[in-house]
């Protein structure tokens, strides 16, 4: 162990040099009485530590030892001198020295121990700063590359976006005059002119799907994608879709049939996405189905919680390890004779899952070669309680999420305008948040976002309220008054919340 000792004081430079030959260490002892000398040492940075009096000829104070970590970075320093000083200690300590000994107390024990523990130090510290330093780098190089990502990314799919706006414009054209044609508007047309024109009018409709999912993707991933959750009967979901799908079954000549369990409970849900999950599990379910075959659309109660959705058709069926991956985005089945003018994106399912998800819903797949597949999905009945305990319980398992979720009360001025209010908020909230209607004119929303950032969210929604209350034709929106309530750790506000829901009498309770 090579040690150096800045010391101007022969007797002390004595003492020092017998209490580390005692110490029975295998000692390579170095002194200079200057602090000059030492700094001008050519093998300076070799020492193992370096020991030096606060009071030198040529230099006073702790300005010694700043200048000793100036000079020498990595090398340990001790502090010896004759008073003991607490604050001194401190500072000599805070401007980079290791340890501090009084002259008196330094005999063989405490040197030992006091270098020993000082390189060790040293050490951990100059590994703390060579991995600052790496982690620094790496850091910077990865802001760098997410930098270019991102960049990638919004230009990926500004062009999606882009190219499907451009998509839609000719399509509708071409739909709509087909349309015409087909209605003998502009002159008459024969059965058979009348198929070919359906078929036109079905294949770009086809396209304009794959526009949607298009522009789904795009908004799912840049996170704009909206929802507006609220109590809807199966009837009106299924109404809204049913013509279409029944005109596009006709051309391809499959029999499709509806079936819905009588007097269902509402479910709660965004209405439109569910629509759009219907409309891409019954396409999938033409495609595929046999010909002049038989496709189903059945819904029924399956508990007291949710609503089952199930399309059937009686088509080729899937392979047992393809039922995971036709889930997946861009993935498709396959290119033989059994797929022949089935193509698309491989978009229809992996949106349909995650539409699905967004309504506190699963989807499932049940398939047999030669007989068939069923694709199923749930929702969940419109149920106060049940629906903030299934809201919780599914925000827990998102992904990427913060672990939080904090409540603002909403009330407004007019019940007259409640159901725009209601209207107003649904539109506004997020896809991992919710809105409990607990009275015709109150509110609470449960915001998946941490206490302080809910001042911003205030905000949010009073700009948006002013903006809307400027630009309505009516005049202004109902006032509205709102109020932070607390923030929770997502399981525990699971219990509180929903009890506290629970309290509410059920005829003046909603979601």
């Amino acid at each position: 162990m090579r040690i150096l000792l800045i010391e101007d004081n022969p007797g002390d430079a004595e003492l020092v040099s017998r209490a580390l030959r005692a110490s029975h260490e295998q000692v390579d002892f170095h002194s200079e009485s200057r602090l000059e000398a030492a700094l001008a040492r050519p093998d300076l940075e070799s020492f193992d530590i370096i020991l030096t009096d606060l009071t030198l000829p040529d230099s006073d104070g702790l300005s010694s030892v700043e200048h000793v970590i100036e000079r020498v970075p990595t090398a340990p320093v001790i502090v010896l001198t004759s008073l003991p000083n607490d604050e001194v200690a401190i500072e000599a300590i805070r401007r980079g020295a290791q340890d501090y000994i009084v002259k008196d107390h330094a005999n063989e024990y405490t040197l030992t121990r006091s270098i020993r523990h000082s390189i060790e130090r040293q050490h951990m510290w100059s590994e703390n700063e060579r991995l600052l330093a790496d982690v620094e780098e790496s850091k910077h190089l990865l802001e760098n590359k997410n930098a270019k990502l991102q960049e990638l990314c919004e230009a990926a799919q500004q062009s999606i976006d882009n190219i499907s706006h451009e998509f839609r414009t000719p399509l509708t054209v071409i739909i709509e005059y087909a349309s015409i044609i087909s209605e003998g508007i502009v002159g008459e047309v024969n059965d058979e002119q009348r198929r070919f024109l359906d078929v036109i009018a079905d294949r770009g409709n086809d396209l304009n799907n794959m526009v949607n999912d298009m522009l789904d993707v795009s908004r799912l991933e840049s996170g704009v994608m909206g929802i507006s959750r609220d109590a809807h009967d199966v009837e009106e979901i299924l109404e809204h879709v049913e013509s279409s799908l029944m005109r596009k079954a006709q051309v391809r000549q499959v029999n499709l049939t509806t079936e819905i369990e009588p007097d269902l409970p509402q479910v709660y849900c965004d209405a439109e996405k569910v629509g759009r999950v219907v409309i891409n599990l019954t396409i999938n379910a033409l495609k595929f189905a046999s010909d002049r075959g038989n496709v189903s659309i059945i819904v029924r109660k399956i508990s007291d919680e949710e609503i089952e959705f199930s399309v059937t058709d009686d088509g080729h069926g899937i392979p047992q390890d393809k039922l995971e991956e036709i889930f997946q985005r861009f993935s498709q089945l396959g290119s033989g004779p059994i797929y022949h003018s089935t193509k698309g994106f491989g978009l229809g399912l992996n949106i349909a899952q995650t539409l699905v998800n967004l309504n506190f819903g699963e989807m499932h797949v049940d398939s047999e070669l030669q007989k068939g597949s069923t694709f199923r999905f749930t929702l969940p009945i419109a149920h106060p309680t049940g629906t903030v305990k299934r809201y919780l319980n599914w925000l827990k398992l998102q992904p990427e999420i913060c672990d939080a979720v904090s409540t603002v009360n909403v009330s407004c001025t007019s019940v007259e305008e409640a159901d725009e209010v209601d209207s107003f908020l649904r539109y506004l909230v997020r896809p991992y948040d919710l809105v409990c209607r607990t009275k015709p004119d109150q509110w609470t929303l449960l915001v998946n976002t941490p206490r302080f950032e809910l001042e911003s969210v205030k905000k949010r929604i009073i700009n948006e309220h002013e903006f809307l209350s400027r630009n309505r034709p009516q005049g202004p929106l109902s006032e509205i008054a709102i109020k932070i309530g607390q923030t929770q750790v997502i399981e525990d506000a699971i219990g509180s919340l929903v009890d506290n829901l629970a309290i509410a009498p059920k005829e003046t309770c909603y979601v």
